[in-house]
């Protein structure tokens, strides 16, 4: 059976803050607002998650029924979604420090193992939207439908990392360190369904200085 990639929900994905267990009514009562223009649910993740001082935190986000969603309701939304992360950027993150607000998108890709051993893509814009998807699910809907993907993600492009990061692994000169995390990437991708790409360039591995 021919998976519908456009239309079927196969992507987590939710609009998250973190905030501690005192906080939590006040963070819920700021994103109420924006769960409701969206027409998704408000939820507070049970788990405590540990910040930067070794306090407990708790995630409050908002999401599809279930979690799961579509590319297709990701387009459908894009406008309310992009509008009420801008808002919560505004008022809720930054409204103490204005000149701190984010000129441009700033977002990171990674990848984690699931529960049951499938590589899997972890995607975060503005360290608000999370998207979480099976990396080779991902992977096959860029071949498909790149600029689709594109609108999906927030502009990443699998593909332009994937060249990105096979050219920084064959500059002339890198470290080693560097070379093990562009190579991995390039390894994650390739073993699940990344069109490989043969670069053949002259390397020096090492340290610029000792």
């Amino acid at each position: 059976m021919v998976e519908d990639l456009e239309n079927e929900k196969w992507m987590d994905v939710s609009i998250r803050l973190y905030n501690s267990s005192k906080g939590i009514v006040l963070t819920k009562t700021g994103l109420a607002p924006y769960a409701k223009e969206i027409g998704w649910t408000l939820k507070v993740d049970k788990r405590e998650y540990l910040d930067e001082e070794g306090g407990n935190m708790f995630g409050i986000y908002i999401a599809p029924k279930g979690n799961k969603c579509s590319p297709e309701e990701i387009i459908e939304k894009r406008d309310l979604i992009e509008g009420s992360v801008i808002g919560i950027l505004k008022y809720m993150i930054y409204n103490s420090r204005p000149k701190q607000f984010p000129k441009k998108i700033l977002s990171q890709a990674g990848f984690y193992k699931s529960k049951d051993k499938k590589d899997m893509l972890d995607f975060r814009c503005f360290e608000v939207i999370h998207i979480h998807a099976e990396l080779k699910k991902a992977i096959r809907f860029e071949l498909e439908k790149p600029e689709l993907f594109k609108k999906v993600f927030f502009g990443l492009s699998l593909i332009e990392w994937y060249k990105e990061n096979l050219d920084k692994q064959n500059k002339f000169f890198i470290t080693e360190e560097n070379l093990n995390v562009n190579s991995n990437i390039v390894k994650r991708l390739e073993e699940n369904g990344m069109p490989k790409i043969t670069i053949e360039k002259k390397r020096f591995l090492g340290k610029m200085f000792t």
